[in-house]
């Protein structure tokens, strides 16, 4: 799961227009993957990080303590 291009597609979904059901059920799919995958330990998309130093160079989570 690469939270980077899953934060981007949240994103995009949610720019000014209105979804037809498809795009609604990815858009709650997407948030689901992205929320199990931080809840798991997961590393946050680079965009929601406050340090680019901080910002993993994998894909591999990096422990939460």
């Amino acid at each position: 799961m690469d939270p980077n291009a899953t934060l981007a597609r949240i994103r995009e979904l949610c720019r000014g227009h209105v979804l037809d059901a498809d795009e609604a059920a990815e858009l709650a799919e997407l948030i689901t993957v992205l929320d199990g995958w931080l809840a798991r330990g997961g590393y946050l998309p680079a965009a929601w990080q406050r340090h680019p130093a901080d910002r993993p160079t994998g894909r591999n989570p990096r422990p939460v303590f």
